[in-house]
């Protein structure tokens, strides 16, 4: 029998990874010595067990399909169903961060001129929606979409934003309901903030942690922006307190001069909040500037196995669902383990007959559109602005669906081969617009083959050894979106 690659753990035990049923099996010394091929004077029953193993699959490998054309009309229906439209209202901004993706370390956007997003952009593109949204393709009762304002600093284009908003209810659609979202610095929340919590606002608020953590958020003459940021937000908080409570919420970005710890206990100290934590952006990186990025503001997030050795894994559901530990390790159940489910709809579903798309890679608009200051119509406004898909034109917006399926397809037979033997294939988290290309082909930065993952699994496994009861807990009160 042909040696099997079996999982060690620290404790000491055993296991075997089967990519056919997506499970794992626990291996007993004795069953070892007989898949090692040291079979004699043995109990049978292991050899019977090994053997029925092999009979039914087991040891066999699975190979997705992985389909890398996408119909034109199913894009189409995904913008008729959209969960969310962001509009660049302006390429200004009064920051000048560090590590800004628009700023010296980058060079896969449009430049910026202080270039203000125009309300004739906004509304030939909100006809065009609206015509679908209004069709027979839109099949989401009640869906709610999402407006989301983007910069620069959009509250530098106030104007825009309010009649965007009015714009959007004089519209009259009863089967959608809309809400909206922000990303603001906050140095000019004292004077919009009322609008804001009339609007209902989901605001996301840009702020490192204290005063040193913050250090890399200067203004343009190089001053700290901290103290004004953090006196506006405390205005916002006293002022207008449920507004506050249901609809602010702050992200930090992870750079060298931060702690991660630190800055969490400052959230919750100074606003009871949790914050979300971004890792610096590495697509687009300027090459000549590589080095003076890593060494002065790149760093890499502390991964969960150092963080296991010397921290408790939380009791309550409110700390456990926050803990990055447990929250990659639900991650590794949902993506390897057979028995989790999005919907009652895959328990009808035969696996093996599933078709996959490459990478992971949105679907195209069915998350979310972007529209640049520019008048580009993106997918998502974290791709490379150089990879737009379409334009809105001088009076109105015409997306060539057959276009744009055949971008992607473009993009996924250059990397498809990769996928089919990669251990990531399932729970990938790598957009294919993202991944550097070279005369024509690209090399997944991702890329694990099954023997490297399961030196992975072993150290998740060892995980789940080590806190007996956290994988009923992960499965019981863990939620992944």
């Amino acid at each position: 029998m042909k040696k099997q690659i079996l999982l060690n753990t620290q404790g000491g035990n055993s296991y075997y990874y089967s990519n056919n049923s997506s499970s794992f099996y626990f291996v007993h010394p004795q069953m070892k010595n007989v898949l090692d091929g040291k079979v004699d004077g043995l109990e049978p029953y292991y050899k019977a067990k090994v053997e029925f193993w092999e009979k039914n699959g087991v040891f066999d490998k699975y190979e997705p399909y992985f389909n890398t054309h996408i119909e034109p009309d199913k894009i189409k229906q995904s913008v008729a169903n959209i969960r969310q439209v962001v509009i660049e209202v302006t390429d200004r901004c009064n920051l000048a961060c560090h590590y800004c993706i628009y700023g010296e370390y980058y060079n896969n956007y449009d430049e910026r001129t202080g270039k203000q997003q125009t309300f004739e952009n906004v509304r030939a593109l909100l006809d065009y929606l609206v015509e679908i949204w209004r069709s027979e393709l839109n099949v989401s009762f009640k869906n709610t979409i999402s407006i989301a304002f983007y910069g620069g600093e959009p509250l530098l284009n106030m104007a825009l934003i309010e009649k965007t908003v009015e714009y959007i209810e004089l519209a009259g659609l009863k089967s959608i309901e809309f809400s909206y979202n922000m990303t603001t610095n906050g140095l000019l929340l004292h004077k919009y903030m009322d609008f804001l919590a009339g609007k209902k606002v989901n605001l996301l608020v840009s702020l490192d942690g204290d005063r040193d953590s913050n250090i890399h958020r200067v203004t343009r003459n190089g001053e700290n922006s901290f103290d004004r940021v953090f006196e506006n937000v405390k205005l916002l908080q006293s002022r207008h307190p449920d507004y506050f409570e249901r609809y602010v919420r702050f992200n930090a970005v992870m750079h060298k001069n931060c702690i991660e710890h630190d800055v969490r206990r400052f959230f919750k100290k100074y606003f009871n909040k949790e914050v979300d934590i971004s890792q610096l952006n590495t697509v687009g990186l300027n090459p000549e500037k590589l080095e003076h990025f890593q060494s002065m503001v790149f760093k890499q997030r502390e991964t969960w196995f150092d963080k296991s050795k010397r921290k408790k894994i939380p009791a309550n559901l409110k700390d456990l669902v926050s803990d990055r530990m447990v929250i990659q390790f639900g991650a590794f159940i949902d993506g390897y383990c057979g028995n989790t489910i999005l919907s009652y709809l895959d328990l009808f579903e035969d696996r093996k007959r599933r078709k996959y798309i490459p990478t992971g890679t949105c679907f195209p608009f069915e998350r979310k559109l972007f529209l640049t200051v520019n008048g580009k119509i993106l997918p998502c406004e974290r791709m490379g602005q150089n990879q737009f898909l379409s334009k809105v034109g001088k009076k109105d917006v015409v997306v060539d669906y057959e276009s744009v399926s055949a971008i992607y397809r473009s993009k996924y037979e250059k990397v498809v081969r990769q996928c089919r033997t990669c251990a990531l294939w399932k729970n990938c988290g790598q957009c294919v617009f993202s991944q550097k290309e070279e005369d024509g082909k690209i090399v997944c930065p991702v890329y694990i083959s099954w023997h490297q993952a399961n030196v992975f699994f072993s150290e998740l496994l060892s995980f789940a050894e080590t806190y007996r009861g956290i994988y009923e807990k992960v499965l019981n009160k863990l939620m992944l979106v």
